[in-house]
């Protein structure tokens, strides 16, 4: 071989592999370019994605916290007005500052109770409110405690209006529209609702013309009887108890009075009971003439016209029973709550100041106008 031949091909190889070799120089650069650019890819796709499960996470704990928020709302017992007391009847409509300001506000329009007459005495809470309150202060506080009680739904649920102004406007708009229905200035068709009407001024409509109702009233026993209206007065929170008595004639002269505090009293039937033996009692010892005992209670007039009772208060109707055979004659009667109001109040009188006392030939000067109203049922 000619060694200029030799030396050309070592050239050509030498050249050759110089040249493969920048060839697997430069895939390997691509090479590596490749991963890197792969890398970076996967590591900016990664990114996005965590991005996105974090977002899709966080939009997921979001829902899951206010779906919590309102379970906890929903599930509190507490006003969400005050965030103060626990959610009742007797919270929304007396004890929220929302209720007392109302009623603060109306107390320069209207004559309303006390304000201690305003307190939870237990479940009957609203009955003896009521229950102490004149005819005029009741039906003025019903209407009270039902728009507190709208105005308090209309915050709750941002609905209506909300505003202590504009119930103060609409109660004295409303007490204004029933006076003036009740004095005549307006009047009903007969068609749709017509205004429910105060509790000691009743009517009734007749062919689209309202007419002054006949209010039940206390009714004279026959001419040489004398009758004896009774009544019981029990709370149940307290155990506190009285009964009252007040005995009238033919012409309605009063007899006697009697009001008396019971101790130990267990419930509204023995108090009831119990004002049955007084009167029986009364009558016995001081009247002569037949006796007409009037009671609101059908359970003691049933007990007292049976033959034989085993209940609870037994003891006390044979004991009644005993004094009423010392009469010349004797008979109950149910009587109509409103028809009773005389011996009511004086209940209510020796419950409240625990005090007792007969009267004979006269009674208290606080119940003297219901004893006329009894006799003058027209004034």
């Amino acid at each position: 071989m000619n060694p200029k031949e030799g030396m050309t091909k070592e050239k050509k190889n030498n050249a050759g592999v110089k040249v493969a070799g920048r060839e697997i120089e430069k895939q390997k650069c691509n090479k590596k370019v490749t991963h890197a650019s792969i890398a970076a890819s996967i590591e900016e796709l990664g990114k996005h994605r965590l991005e996105e499960e974090l977002n899709h996470i966080k939009k997921e704990e979001g829902v899951v916290e206010a779906k919590n928020d309102a379970a906890r709302l929903e599930s509190s017992d507490i006003c969400p007005l005050c965030d103060r007391e626990t959610k009742s009847s007797f919270h929304a409509t007396v004890s929220c500052p929302q209720a007392v300001n109302l009623r603060r506000a109306m107390r320069s329009h209207w004559q309303l109770p006390d304000e201690s007459l305003f307190k939870y005495t237990g479940p009957n809470w609203l009955l003896l409110l009521l229950d102490q309150c004149s005819n005029a202060e009741r039906d003025l506080t019903k209407l009270l405690l039902w728009k507190t009680w709208s105005v308090h739904n209309n915050i709750t649920h941002q609905a209506g209006p909300t505003s202590t102004q504009e119930a103060v406007f609409a109660l004295c708009s409303m007490q204004a529209t029933l006076s003036g229905i009740l004095s005549g200035e307006e009047g009903v068709t007969g068609k749709g609702k017509a205004s429910c009407w105060p509790s000691d001024k009743r009517k009734e409509a007749k062919s689209g013309v309202l007419v002054q109702g006949k209010q039940a009233a206390w009714e004279p026993p026959p001419p040489g009887w004398i009758k004896v209206n009774v009544d019981g007065s029990f709370v149940q929170h307290t155990g506190e108890a009285g009964i009252g008595v007040i005995a009238r004639d033919s012409t309605g002269k009063v007899v006697l009075s009697a009001w008396h505090v019971l101790f130990n009293c267990q419930d509204a039937i023995e108090a009831e009971a119990q004002a049955c033996l007084e009167g029986f009692q009364l009558a016995a010892q001081w009247t002569h003439e037949p006796v007409i005992v009037e009671s609101y209670s059908s359970r003691v007039l049933q007990a007292m016209q049976n033959t034989e009772d085993r209940s609870a208060i037994s003891f006390v109707v044979r004991e009644s029973k005993d004094q009423a055979r010392m009469l010349t004659d004797w008979r109950v009667a149910k009587v109509k709550r409103e028809c009773n109001s005389v011996a009511h109040e004086l209940a209510h009188l020796a419950r409240r100041n625990t005090h007792s006392a007969v009267w004979l030939g006269r009674t208290l000067a606080c119940v003297i106008d219901q004893v006329q109203s009894d006799c003058n049922p027209s004034i």
